[in-house]
């Protein structure tokens, strides 16, 4: 009797092994640039972006981990080599860019987290295993409403980012 529940239990427990073997999960490293003249202090709302992709992507069953997001576009050649680097390390399949272009200079409250201090994002996907360029696309964030200028707006907005970025990596 204990033979033949050992048996059973070995033999459900290789089946589901093998099926979440076949379960495909891509793996990337993500990176947050907030890109404004003359702002070299990361911003409430560039951490809050940079936790909804972390979170919608994972939620898309992507494997994600991120480096510190930095303040300033600066020369993005060498911090996309050195984050390269790190995924690749790392032994994840993609390198995501994701850049926070900021325009506040017409911004009732600068400091506030509102979509509508964001002119727009642009991201670019790499895959690791040959550092090859899979995507490059840029969103412009369009007139937005007084309702939808909140933290939940913003919120909703950078999962949209990330639902597009996971697409890609499927």
């Amino acid at each position: 009797m204990i033979h033949k529940k050992r048996t059973v239990f070995w033999s459900v427990l290789a089946v589901y092994m093998a099926c979440a073997a076949m379960l495909p999960a891509a793996s990337a490293a993500v990176q947050i640039i907030q890109n404004e003249k003359g702002i070299d202090k990361i911003r409430d709302a560039t951490y809050l972006f940079e936790d909804a992709v972390m979170n919608c992507c994972f939620d898309q069953g992507v494997i994600v981990s991120n480096t510190p997001a930095i303040a300033g576009a600066g020369n993005i050649s060498a911090i996309n080599a050195q984050a390269m680097s790190s995924a690749q390390s790392g032994r994840l399949e993609y390198y995501i860019m994701v850049m926070l272009n900021y325009n506040t200079s017409s911004s009732t409250n600068p400091d506030a987290v509102r979509l509508s201090n964001i002119d727009s994002v642009s991201w670019q996907i790499y895959r690791l295993s040959d550092a090859s360029l899979c995507k490059d696309e840029t969103v412009a964030v369009a007139a937005v409403l007084p309702e939808e200028d909140t933290e939940e707006g913003f919120t909703d907005f950078a999962c949209q980012v990330a639902y597009r970025i996971c697409a890609e990596l499927k």
